[in-house]
């Protein structure tokens, strides 16, 4: 969900502080992985608004890092690029749902816990989110 790797530690950075600040807010959890996915996320959140109030507007350009990278033999970085400027095309909240499905390892239902969202909606998103995908990595739209 982040454009570079240091927001995505800032925002895990303060997600752990305020835990280690406040341990008893993981008290409440019902499900511990959504929760700190959902803590995880609106650190994100809070950390691209306070970054956004610090600089207006973000230079066109490729972002200083990928949303996805090459891991292994199997994804290429030609791959990677392909799928990563697939994966920018989206809905944010198509997006959101396929990242933390796929990439989070995370249930329809976790999903749902984390963004506050019916499962059926998040279930809806991320079906139409990988329909999109495949017709843009099979080559049929430009």
């Amino acid at each position: 969900m982040c454009a570079d790797e240091a927001h995505a530690a800032d925002a895990t950075q303060d997600l752990w502080l305020r835990l280690i600040e406040d341990p008893a807010r993981l008290q409440s959890a019902r499900n511990l992985r959504a929760y700190l996915y959902g803590g995880l996320r609106n650190s994100v959140f809070d950390e691209f608004r306070r970054r956004s109030r610090e600089r207006k507007a973000l230079q066109d350009g490729q972002p200083a890092t990928m949303l996805v990278k090459p891991r292994d033999t199997l994804t290429s970085g030609e791959e990677a690029d392909r799928l990563d400027s697939a994966l920018r095309r989206l809905p944010d909240e198509q997006r959101e749902v396929v990242l933390l499905k796929i990439y989070g390892d995370l249930t329809f239902a976790e999903v749902a816990e984390v963004l506050k969202e019916n499962a059926k909606t998040v279930e809806s998103r991320h079906r139409l989110a990988l329909e999109k995908l495949r017709e843009w990595l099979s080559g049929e739209v430009a």
